[in-house]
C-alpha cells in the first residue's frame, strides 16, 4: 500500500494531462509504490529508512507542506512513467525511425519530480570535497629571498 500519495492525489495531479490519464490502467497502487521508491532514491541517503515501511520518509513526521510536496513528487514520477513507458524507465534504449533524430534522450529522473521536492527541505545531499593540492615548487620561479 502506498504511503506517500493516494490514488486521489494521483487523479487530481493527472487531471490536466489527458494522455497520462488515458494511459493509467491497472494497478494504481503499484504505480504509486514505484514512485515512492524513485522519490526515495532522489531524496538521498541522509534520511534513515523506516523499519516498518522501508521508506526513507515518514509522512507523519513532516509538515503539511512537505507532505503535499512529497505526494506531488510521487505523482510527477507516475506521470512521467505513463508518458515515457515502462521500457524507458527500465533503461531500455529508445528506438526511432532512421529519419528521426533524437535531440535529447529521456531523463532518468523526471525534472518535474525534482521541481516538486525543491524548497521543502526534503532533498538532503552530503559530499566531501578534497582541497586542491598545493602548487608544485618551480625551481625556475623568481625568488624573493635573494
Amino acid at each position: 500500500m502506498a504511503t506517500y500519495a493516494t490514488a486521489e492525489d494521483l487523479d487530481a495531479y493527472l487531471a490536466a494531462n489527458r494522455v497520462a490519464s488515458r494511459n493509467l490502467r491497472g494497478d494504481v497502487e503499484g504505480f504509486l509504490e514505484r514512485g515512492e521508491r524513485a522519490v526515495d532514491l532522489v531524496v538521498g541517503a541522509a534520511w534513515a529508512r523506516d523499519a516498518t515501511t522501508g521508506l526513507r520518509l515518514n509522512p507523519a513526521a513532516l509538515t503539511d507542506a512537505q507532505r503535499s510536496a512529497l505526494a506531488r513528487a510521487v505523482c510527477a514520477y507516475v506521470e512521467w512513467l505513463l508518458l515515457v513507458g515502462a521500457a524507458v524507465e527500465a533503461g531500455d534504449s529508445v528506438e526511432a525511425p532512421a529519419a528521426l533524430a533524437i535531440v535529447q534522450p529521456p531523463a532518468r529522473t523526471p525534472p518535474k519530480l525534482l521541481a516538486e521536492l525543491a524548497g521543502y527541505g526534503l532533498l538532503k545531499r552530503s559530499a566531501t570535497v578534497v582541497p586542491d593540492p598545493p602548487p608544485p615548487i618551480d625551481e625556475f620561479a623568481p625568488c624573493d629571498t635573494w
